[in-house]
Parts: structure tokens; sequence; C-alpha cells
């Protein structure tokens, strides 16, 4: 939330916030607190170069939940790992965002899992859905309906 407060105060925009910049930001950040001796690559890639102020807490809470446990869990047995992540828009006032790790999270995501929970619920406050596979990695992919972009 501290982030969130500076990006705003940085901007031209108080209600707009850069999102590749926070994104890589707030992902500096995670590294860091982990301390974590494994070399993590972090590729980002967006089309969406602004997202309005209320569309950004529930998407960087996802954000955060996703990076927390790929830098927790996934590169336990690997010497180096790279995350991805993915933001694109379409015509449709939607927004596509995917998210990969090339690890192996520690144990499964179960229906009961608290992280899950809060991926569940932020998602639905973005009046969006995922999918989620972990095959050569972990792969979540969200779409969100009527998030309003500025690009």
């Amino acid at each position: 939330m501290a982030l969130i407060h500076e990006k705003m105060y940085q901007g031209d925009r108080v209600s707009n916030i850069n999102l590749k910049e926070y994104i890589e930001d707030l992902s500096t950040s995670l590294m860091l607190n982990y301390a974590n001796e494994k070399k993590v690559k972090l590729n980002i890639q967006t089309t969406v170069n602004q997202i309005e102020l209320n569309h950004i807490v529930p998407l960087s809470l996802i954000i955060n939940e996703l990076i927390s446990n790929s830098l927790k869990h996934a590169f336990k047995t690997k010497n180096d790992g790279e995350i991805s992540i993915i933001i694109n828009d379409n015509e449709n006032s939607q927004m596509a965002f995917c998210y990969k790790d090339n690890g192996i999270w520690k144990t499964p995501q179960s229906k009961d899992s608290f992280g899950l929970e809060l991926i569940e619920t932020f998602t639905e406050q973005l009046n969006g859905s995922y999918t989620f596979k972990s095959t050569n990695g972990t792969e979540y992919c969200f779409t969100f309906n009527d998030i309003i972009l500025n690009n």
C-alpha cells in the first residue's frame, strides 16, 4: 500500500499509476524482502500503460501473492528462476494478465489455501476469472472485465 501511495504522488495525475513501473518496483521490493540467494530473472511485458487507482489495489495484491509464493516455494530445487508477467488489453474493455514461473511450488494450491482465497477474492473484485496450470512451472492466466485502462 505504501508503494501505491508513493506512485500516486509521483505521477502527474493522482488517479492513475504507471503499471509497468509499479510492477517492477513491487517485484524488486519483494525480491529484496525474501533475500533469496537464488537468481530470479523478472520479465514484465505490458501494453497497458496506466490503470486507475481503484483497480491497482486488487491487481497488486494478486501480483504480490503470486510473486511471494514463487520466491518462497518455486525455486527451492533450482539455482535460478524466472518469473514472467504479461499484461495486455483488448478491444472489449478486458485486460489479460498471465503470470508464469519456471519453478515447482512446494505443494499444489488447495481449495482451502488462504493465498488462493485472496486470489479468488481480488479476481472477483476486478470482475474476472482465471485458469491455473502447473506443468513446466506454475501459470495463472486472468481475464479482468470492465477495467478502465488508460494507455
